[in-house]
């Protein structure tokens, strides 16, 4: 009598029943699974395990808050990239919903097509026109669950606050999983689309319902299945009683979500705010900084951007470049931050095609191309800031600049000094604004110092070509897969400890050898690049920062705009002729954390010249200290 005979013999463990039918759902061991209290037990630790797995992803949330979806967006992302799509339906009830939280979904969007989000207006409701459901909805091979209960999309919600949720598996209870698909449909349908035009109206209290056709698509099927009874939903008596909240979760009236998390310039910062404020008083239009890494570009350029508003009376109309895609995010969620989520966000990037809005956060890959260069060059920008711009001398970068309408043009980068020697203080006439090296940022406390230590590669450069100022790779990828190298490796590993360590590799298939010996050793680690065989980038350095794993070997994916502050030691096992790789490198692990005195460096050093001007390198970054 059993629905699958690889179940065992029924019974015997009773919630162990058919547990073959479901592979990889552990919690299905504990009959209790079935209901998420929140605290111990948060809602976000049983959605995680599935989301990699899953193909089909459906969230509902009557709000929705900026650090919840911030919290998720990894995950999303993840899935989305390995082939699922991915639904975020929230509603404008009582205006809880932050506006840092549409802004986020449409960065979601923007970055990946197969995740789409919408907002749903309560009027668009039959009465009495209110959106109180929570359920999060995800499927894949071998399973489809539900969660419905009480969590809202909010970090309180899915980590730490008393939020209890059914679970619901559509083996179990087919109709009831079926009807949850069938309503989720019908509010999806009646959803406005999430544009960057509704999210402003939205931050500005407008209304966001426009003339387009209603409903959107499908539409509500026409019936409740009961009368909501408000009072016991936990809603308010009467549109007019003030909502009885539950800490961040809950925000009614004029939101201020941003306000308590901006931070107050610290001295580096504020140095480079009066140098800028100097130059654009003496008439320039154009600035280059340069600041060590983890010192805060990002938020100098918003800090002076306000400056700028200050001095038009107005708020600048903002595009910010990178070449990257999680810069731009990056950037734009300071940005939302600091302005409060009320300004309009575009992404030209990706999927998105915003450049009309207020602040723009745009791709120099899409930007440059000849459709891009028309969209540019038919818009005017008062503030223009280029991210790690010691890349702008590329012809993709120079293209962008050249159609540029810049009221200020303001470039950021670590490392300006170019291996190819190009001038990139000559974009910016021939003048560096400010610089703040490392030395500054570790006498402020910003930075950690660190220790050097080259440790004698067992690699004979002699028999490695050397080509365009790098070593070639399939010869280095030869000369470092050997078992000598490896020992001087873990002879290294042991002499000068770590509790988390970014190892850069030369070549996918070395990351992936040294991944295995570590393994061999007892070292929990992960690999990660580029290729179809990585593990997830994401969740490796949420791993790598919990203490999870203890490593993360690497290649060319963390040189630049990563930000792991745990990391208390880098190993350098791909040498490079270039001395901003190199410092990039170097950079990953000096950002400040608690606890963390310094930052240990091991560098594999071998008989070729390019290694005979670390040392300098290294004293001029840290200022001579």
């Amino acid at each position: 009598d059993m629905p699958d005979p690889r179940g065992g013999i029924r019974h015997v463990i009773p919630w162990k029943g058919n547990y073959l039918a479901r592979p990889g759902l552990e919690a299905e061991a504990d009959p209790q699974a079935a209901l998420v209290t929140g605290g111990d037990d948060p809602l976000l630790g049983h959605l995680a395990p599935l989301l990699p797995r899953a193909r089909k992803v459906a969230i509902l949330a009557a709000f929705a808050q900026t650090r919840g979806v911030e919290s998720l967006a990894p995950l999303l992302l993840a899935a989305a990239r390995d082939g699922a799509t991915v639904r975020v339906l929230t509603g404008d009830y009582r205006r809880i919903t932050e506006p840092g939280a549409l802004s986020a979904l449409l960065a979601l969007q923007a970055a990946n097509p197969a995740i789409a989000a919408r907002l749903l207006c309560c009027a668009d409701l039959p009465a009495p026109h209110i959106l109180h459901a929570k359920a999060w909805r995800v499927e894949g091979e071998g399973f489809a669950l539900a969660w419905v209960g009480s969590s809202n999309l909010s970090q309180a919600a899915l980590t730490g606050s008393a939020e209890w949720n059914l679970r619901l598996d559509q083996r179990e209870n087919p109709a009831a999983y079926t009807k949850l698909c069938r309503k989720f449909d019908g509010l999806w349908g009646l959803a406005r689309p999430l544009t960057a035009e509704r999210v402003a109206r939205y931050a500005a209290a407008a209304p966001v319902r426009d003339p387009l056709p209603w409903p959107v698509d499908g539409g509500w099927d026409g019936e409740w299945d009961e009368a909501p009874d408000s009072a016991r939903d936990g809603a308010p008596d009467s549109a007019d009683a003030p909502w009885q909240g539950t800490g961040e979760e809950v925000r009614a009236g004029p939101v201020e979500p941003y306000g308590a998390e901006i931070p107050a310039p610290h001295p580096i910062q504020a140095g480079a705010l009066e140098a800028l404020a100097a130059l654009r008083g003496a008439g320039r239009r154009r600035a280059l900084i340069v600041l060590a890494t983890g010192l805060g570009k990002t938020w100098l350029a918003a800090f002076d951007w306000l400056a700028v508003q200050a001095e038009l009376g107005r708020p600048p109309r903002l595009l910010f470049v990178a070449h990257r895609q999680e810069l731009l995010m990056q950037a734009e969620k300071v940005f939302m931050k600091l302005t409060g989520g009320r300004r309009s966000a575009g992404r030209f990037y990706g999927a998105g095609e915003g450049i009309g809005a207020d602040m723009v956060f745009a791709s120099v890959a899409k930007l440059s191309q000849a459709r891009g260069l028309a969209l540019l060059r038919a818009q005017a920008f008062d503030y223009v800031v280029v991210d790690e711009v010691h890349h702008a001398t590329a012809r993709s970068y120079r293209r962008v600049l050249d159609g540029l309408s810049a009221g200020f043009l303001l470039g950021l980068t670590a490392t300006p000094d170019r291996a190819d020697a190009a001038d990139v203080a000559a974009l910016f006439d021939d003048e560096i604004a400010f610089r703040a090296d490392i030395g500054q940022g570790v006498a402020i406390g910003r930075l950690v110092p660190f220790s050097y230590m080259g440790v004698r590669d067992t690699i004979d450069y002699r028999d490695v070509p050397w080509r365009s100022g790098e070593f070639d790779t399939a010869a280095l990828e030869r000369h470092a897969l050997t078992e000598a190298r490896m020992a001087a490796l873990w002879e290294a590993w042991a002499a000068h400890p770590g509790t988390r360590t970014l190892l850069f590799c030369c070549t996918v298939r070395h990351a992936a050898a040294v991944q295995r010996w570590l393994a061999a050793k007892g070292v929990a680690a992960r690999c990660v690049h580029s290729g179809p065989e990585s593990d997830d980038r994401t969740a490796a350095l949420q791993d790598l920062s919990a203490g999870r794993i203890a490593a993360i070997c690497a290649v060319d994916l963390f040189n630049e705009g990563i930000d792991v502050p745990a990391v208390d030691r880098v190993i350098l096992l791909r040498p490079t002729g270039s001395p901003v790789v190199f410092l990039q490198q170097l950079g990953r692990g000096l950002r400040a954390a608690p606890g963390k005195e310094r930052l240990q460096v091991l560098d594999f050093v071998g008989n070729h010249r390019v290694f005979l001007g670390r040392l300098r390198t290294l004293a001029e970054a840290a200022g001579g200290s």
